[in-house]
């Protein structure tokens, strides 16, 4: 009698179907977890719910599906020498974590026995040895020094197990500080820039792209430089500072993690850097299972990157705070970020070193806002063109404000818009200057 028959005649008939693919070995293995955290025999009697009752059936499970690829990753990670208890333990992690991904554990809700519990708070656990569970420190209140540790399963353990399934965080845990973009719902957009940004614009895109990008980190990684790509992208507004990161993202064929830092702001004490930890462990987990790390994106990363400041008043201690966590955080980064901002001035000098390409998109010249014009507006004249270059000193951004509107005339009229009609628009696009200060951002 096989393994798999065997495995049936002790628990399937009584227990649940046999499972017709990877997928459902996983479910059969939650639900295995879920029984015992309960306290209950997934038999429904009050039987087999102990740590070493646990782990034989997950076991014998695994072992009746060893070519499956669930079965696989558990057998590579060489759990034979873990404990009952701890073993039973990381199961549970693993599937507390399908429950509530990046949730950390408290101990005496989830552990095992007692004995786990202790040798948790000692710090001693085998998990914790291995690298399979990471800390995650707790603080209590504004002036309180007391922390206390949780637990949540290591990005390593994730990358073993749950590799290919980055859905897991996508769907429950980016809408806390963000959206992932897919690469392959970016247009392509061809982008004019001066020269010395085009000069920089291209080593960033060349560097990261998804044929070159690997052979940069690892001789990054060998010559014992930090290998993460850090690029902060600076200049006024509609200088094409964004859409380049999104082509960026096109190029390397990499999902987008967009940060909005609206998400990440301060509404109780303590409250900011919390996000602001989680963050960072949330690209990180994301990095670890899915198949091509996404890009970090900073849009007007102002704020995130902003100075330090005296302290003055307990929101001071905190922003200081923040920036540290960041600066942490930047100075182990593994992966690609891109930060972007209008306002240089207001970095942190310490934040601003760690950026590996600092690339300033200029205004474009004249002869760069003729090829703009030029390939949006085509049926005008070479004359007009020139015209417009010379006359009005606008970004990228704004010519194509202007392109939409006159999509929008020829839409609406059935025939494009007249210079005339045009040059209004280029005024429409300028701030007055005369009674008003200049806005800033947008």
């Amino acid at each position: 009698m096989n393994k798999e028959t065997l495995y049936y005649a002790k628990y399937g008939s009584k227990a649940y179907s046999r499972p017709q693919t990877d997928e459902e070995l996983f479910a059969t293995f939650s639900r295995l977890c879920r029984s015992f955290l309960r306290g209950c025999s997934i038999f429904g009697d009050a039987g087999d719910t102990d740590a070493s009752s646990l782990c034989k059936q997950i076991q014998t499970l695994l072992q009746a599906f060893p070519t499956w690829p669930f079965s696989k990753k558990v057998a590579n990670m060489n759990l034979d020498k873990l404990n009952d208890d701890a073993l039973a333990t990381f199961y549970s992690m693993c599937f507390l974590f399908l429950k509530e991904p990046l949730t950390a554990v408290v101990p005496h809700e989830h552990f095992t026995s007692e004995d786990a519990q202790r040798s948790f708070e000692r710090g001693i656990n085998s998990l914790l040895e291995k690298r399979l569970v990471e800390t995650i420190p707790v603080h209590h209140g504004e002036n309180s020094e007391v922390t206390t540790d949780n637990y949540l399963l290591s990005s390593e353990a994730c990358a073993a197990v749950f590799k290919g399934k980055e859905e897991l965080i996508k769907a429950k845990v980016v809408s806390k500080y963000g959206q992932i973009f897919a690469w392959n719902e970016i247009t392509k957009k061809d982008l004019y820039f001066s020269q010395s940004t085009k000069d920089r614009a291209q080593k960033l895109l060349k560097a990261t792209r998804w044929d070159t990008y690997p052979r940069v980190v690892n001789s990054l990684k060998s010559a014992g430089f930090r290998n993460g790509i850090g690029a902060l992208l600076y200049g006024p507004p509609g200088t094409g500072k964004t859409e380049f990161a999104r082509q960026i993202a096109r190029e390397n064929r990499r999902n987008i993690l967009l940060v909005d830092s609206s998400k990440l702001g301060m509404t109780y004490f303590g409250e900011g850097p919390r996000n602001y930890r989680g963050l960072f462990r949330t690209f990180r987990y994301i990095a670890a299972i899915s198949k091509d790390a996404p890009i970090l994106f900073m849009d007007e990363a102002d704020g995130i990157l902003s100075r330090r400041v005296e302290v003055h008043r307990s929101a001071d201690k905190e922003a200081n705070e923040i920036a540290n966590i960041v600066l942490q955080e930047l100075n182990s980064f593994s992966g690609i970020l891109i930060a972007t901002t209008n306002l240089l001035e207001n970095i942190d000098q310490a934040l601003y070193r760690r950026f590996l390409f600092k690339i300033k998109f200029d205004l474009p010249d004249a002869e760069v806002r003729k090829s703009i014009w030029a390939r949006k507006l085509p049926w005008l004249p070479p004359s007009a063109i020139e015209d417009l270059a010379e006359r009005f000193e606008l970004s990228g951004g704004q010519i194509d404000n202007i392109a939409s509107l006159c999509l929008i005339d020829r839409i609406l009229n059935d025939h494009n818009p007249s210079l005339d009609e045009i040059v209004a628009y280029c005024h429409e696009q300028t701030p007055e200057k005369e009674g008003r200060r200049n806005r800033i951002g947008f």
